[in-house]
């Protein structure tokens, strides 16, 4: 893998994530929700990445710590004779790179959690949508988590598997105090994935002091007219905006005449 910026070579992959900021949505977007917690899990690395780059140097190493760990746990139950200082060093290391990750994290949904009500409310017209982290490490000291670890050495032997960790953990999106994975019909949950977006925006230009690239990705297979004209009328000007449709009827005319057009046949994109 290789990747440059202006035709210079990149030693670093987190200096070339961090440099260009883009928020896309896709239909697929829409099961964000409905999906493992893995899939909200590497969203999250993805979106804190683009705004801290050190974030993506300390996940690395905490990945890199957690497969050792692993290896080691499945190496001491086969054999049976090994013994628990080089676990209890891995341990450690993982917690101080845990430790650290999380704190990102619930920055990070901090942040979105100052924008994405309002949002929510301008779309759909009504509720309070807040997102909410959950992590084995939130408020947790360093002996506590080392204690937490050291009482399941045993289950992870005879797994061979790191069973805590910041690698479980997940985020949840709440309705009026209702989970929306387990109560919120289809519309309200595309609704709150595109104001966790939209609020990504304001927190990256919070952050960075720009606005990042903002990519719909036929966005109006999924929304009615009224939902679409909501959207796009919440969008700041300053932000630049690719839109894909198949079809320029559920857009107003006012931003079809504002916007530049492109048609692509067999492949080939033309200006209009």
């Amino acid at each position: 893998k290789g990747v440059t910026i202006n035709g210079e070579k990149q030693d670093k992959v987190s200096d070339y994530v961090s440099r260009i900021n883009v928020i896309l949505f896709n239909p697929s977007d829409t099961r964000l929700i409905d999906e493992s917690p893995m899939i909200r899990r590497k969203m999250l690395n993805i979106e804190i990445s683009q705004i801290y780059k050190e974030y993506l140097v300390i996940l690395t190493n905490y990945q890199r710590i957690l497969k050792q760990r692993n290896f080691y746990l499945r190496g001491m139950y086969v054999n049976g004779s090994y013994t628990n200082t080089y676990l209890d060093i891995l341990t450690k290391k993982l917690i101080e790179y845990g430790s650290i990750i999380c704190k990102y994290r619930e920055k990070f949904v901090d942040n979105i959690n100052k924008y994405i009500a309002s949002n929510y409310e301008k779309i759909f017209g009504s509720g309070t949508l807040k997102i909410r982290y959950v992590s084995t490490f939130k408020n947790k000291r360093e002996d506590d988590l080392i204690k937490r670890y050291k009482d399941n050495y045993q289950k992870e032997l005879s797994v061979g598997k790191t069973l805590e960790g910041i690698h479980h953990d997940d985020i949840v999106f709440v309705l009026d105090n209702n989970n929306l994975k387990e109560w919120g019909s289809e519309g309200q949950r595309k609704n709150a994935i595109i104001s966790f977006k939209l609020a990504e925006i304001s927190v990256i230009n919070e952050i960075k002091g720009y606005y990042p690239i903002l990519i719909l990705d036929d966005l109006f297979s999924e929304l009615d007219k009224e939902k679409v004209t909501n959207l796009l009328g919440m969008l700041d000007r300053n932000v630049q905006t690719f839109m894909t449709t198949t079809d320029l009827k559920n857009i107003s005319k006012k931003v079809i005449k504002d916007a530049k057009k492109f048609k692509v046949n067999d492949g080939i994109l033309e200006e209009e």
